[in-house]
């Protein structure tokens, strides 16, 4: 989630010459005027100028070595006149007029289409999450006694003294990863389950399988393994790993609703940790599928997780917090994306609430692929505005409102890799005719039977958070309760 740049990159030798290029091309311009000031004078304020800019803006440079050169940027001046960054606010001693330091008014070109030159997963992720191994303990699991509402409190406090940082702090990228990351954790977590398999240990176990989906949570910039682990290794005498990260995810919903909404999600523990994933590699949904396929909603949480469709639509809403990343899934629109909306499925990403499945409604979504997408068997849908690069929705989340697919066809409509018609086929509740919900090009008014529940979600909030609260306690109870294979869990009630 948390996809920062370094912070210790370097501005190349060719900018940095450049630089110099201009400094000198304005003292020949200031020769010219035929000015007393001496030229020594001239070349030593432009010097002292100059040492003295970069020193306190250096912090700010970054180098963008994405591309086959390096280029530079400095903060909020952009990388179009660096000596306008060194001498902003000072008359260009060229022509007299003021160096316009802020950045074009422009708008944004619309992202252009990819030319498909990669078909490939996004790969593997470099994995430095270990499986769960409590080193007060030397690797033995907790002892039931062992938790209570002491513990439940002391790990709440831990982890909302954090959050509660991070919104001092005003970043509300990091705000909507510390919400985001750890409900995505749990998911992935509970979504490598098969409740066909009788011989099945996966579930919420506190243990990931080496599934390209988990990129972004096994690596070592990732929350799970800088943040989340070394929290866990302080109360792992206490609670599994598996039911830390519950607890976690259930902390972040809750405070992410507030103040506008209140959800109060059930809990209990209980849950094994497993030190053996590997099973649950190519169990998780996958995004370019609808309702069937092999990882389509169907199959995944349906089938292999016992749950129903009503659960799918509802922990579907939990893309209202976070975004897609490029590095991680393959899907985005813009990189790196410019504003906080942008690459998100709603407008309040670090906002726990129904404003998911009102956007899937009340936008006209087009079928897309931008051109920093390079896997031609991945689309997005991105709202119809070619100048406003921003929200976003997957495949399985149009699928919830939408027919996308048609029929005997594996693509929805106009992201088949070789057609052309991407940009062709839109969908909103009010596009076909006598405002129906439905999509166009080609027409398409038939409904899924979960547009039903969409609809009220979108329009009665507190309606979704009591939802999304049953259905969490669901998803991460699979294989435990009566008649089931891992025990029983026991409920606890600590909240004030």
């Amino acid at each position: 989630m948390i996809e920062d740049g370094n912070k210790n990159e370097k501005v190349s030798t060719p900018v940095m010459n450049h630089h110099q290029d201009l400094i000198i091309n304005n003292n020949v311009k200031m020769e010219k005027t035929k000015s007393r000031i001496s030229y020594f004078t001239i070349i030593a304020s432009f010097l002292l100028i100059s040492m003295l800019t970069y020193v306190s803006l250096s912090p700010l440079m970054k180098v963008d070595t994405a591309g086959s050169e390096s280029t530079a940027t400095v903060g909020r001046f952009g990388s179009k006149n660096f000596l306008g960054a060194l001498i902003a606010g000072i008359a260009d001693l060229s022509n007299g007029e003021a160096i316009d330091e802020k950045p074009s008014s422009e708008p944004t070109s619309a992202p252009t289409r990819s030319s498909c030159t990669d078909s490939s997963s996004n790969g593997e992720a470099t994995i430095a999450l270990e499986q769960p191994f409590c080193k007060k303990t030397g690797g033995k699991p907790p002892s039931l006694n062992a938790f209570d509402c002491s513990v439940f409190k002391s790990i709440k406090e831990k982890f909302y003294g954090r959050v509660n940082k991070v919104i001092e702090s005003h970043d509300v990228r990091a705000l909507s990863d510390i919400y985001a990351q750890p409900l995505r954790l749990v998911f992935h977590d509970a979504g490598e389950v098969d409740v066909t398999n009788p011989n099945d240990s996966m579930g919420s176990d506190g243990c990931l399988s080496n599934d390209p989906g988990h990129k972004g949570l096994l690596e070592e910039e990732s929350l799970v393994y800088s943040l989340l682990d070394p929290m866990w290794q302080l109360y792992c005498d206490s609670i599994s790993r598996a039911d830390f990260w519950v607890l976690i995810g259930k902390l972040a919903v809750e405070k992410a609703a507030l103040p506008d909404g209140l959800i109060n999600i059930p809990y209990q523990y209980g849950r094994k940790d497993n030190l053996e994933c590997s099973a649950g590699r190519g169990r998780l949904p996958d995004a370019q599928q609808g309702f069937e396929g092999e990882n389509g909603i169907i199959k995944v949480f349906v089938n292999r997780m016992g749950l129903t469709l009503d659960d799918a639509v509802t922990l579907s809403g939990a893309h209202t917090l976070g975004h897609v990343h490029l590095k991680n899934s393959g899907y985005s629109v813009q990189e790196p994306p410019l504003k906080i909306d942008v690459n998100a499925w709603d407008d309040s990403p670090t906002k726990f609430d129904s404003e998911y499945f009102r956007y899937l409604l009340d936008k006209l979504w087009t079928a897309e692929r931008p051109d920093v997408m390079t896997d031609c068997t991945k689309n997005l849908w991105q709202e119809d505005d070619p100048q406003k690069p921003s929200e976003i929705m997957l495949n399985s989340d149009m699928s919830l409102a939408y027919s996308i697919f048609g029929e005997e066809n594996p693509h929805p409509y106009g992201t088949d890799p070789n057609s052309n018609t991407l940009g062709n086929h839109k969908c909103s509740r009010y596009i076909v005719p006598n405002n129906r919900p439905g999509c166009i090009n080609p027409l398409n008014s038939m409904l899924p039977s979960t547009f039903d529940l969409v609809s009220k979600y979108a329009d009665k909030n507190d309606v979704f958070l009591e939802g999304f609260a049953k259905s969490y306690v669901k998803m991460t109870s699979v294989g435990y309760g009566r008649g089931g294979k891992f025990g029983s869990l026991t409920p606890i009630q600590c909240d004030e």
